[in-house]
């Protein structure tokens, strides 16, 4: 079982950190309704990415069921992730486009747009 585990984050050049420093130690449990094995709380991810810049980007290289680009778009960040298991892809888009209020297909029930974005 892993007690932890740790994130990696850098900028292009040096750039002054706004506020507080960070704990460094953050603690949540996992969802009870995971999608995948290493599924991480989108709550602690949101607070780590306090970090970013406003309008800044996040890559996230193993994205999984896209927990960290449900978070950075939640904070209005922009998201790149990677991810080569195809079913991972799909989680992870449809809970993206979740978090942006978009209408998706849950569980084989269709979903009905009504935020007028395709008329």
């Amino acid at each position: 079982m892993n007690a932890c585990e740790y994130l990696v984050w850098g900028t292009a050049g040096p750039r002054e950190l706004a506020g507080a420093p960070f704990p460094g130690f953050y603690t949540g449990s996992p969802p009870r309704d995971r999608e995948h094995q290493t599924q991480k709380p989108v709550e602690v991810i949101r607070d780590m990415l306090a970090i970013a810049p406003p309008g800044g980007v996040v890559l996230d290289p193993f994205m999984g069921s896209g927990t960290t680009g449900v978070a950075a778009v939640a904070r209005g960040l922009r998201f790149v992730g990677i991810e080569q298991v195809p079913h991972f892809v799909d989680v992870a888009e449809r809970r993206i486009r979740e978090a942006l209020g978009h209408a998706v297909e849950r569980d084989g029930q269709a979903a009905l747009d009504l935020s007028g974005a395709g008329s």
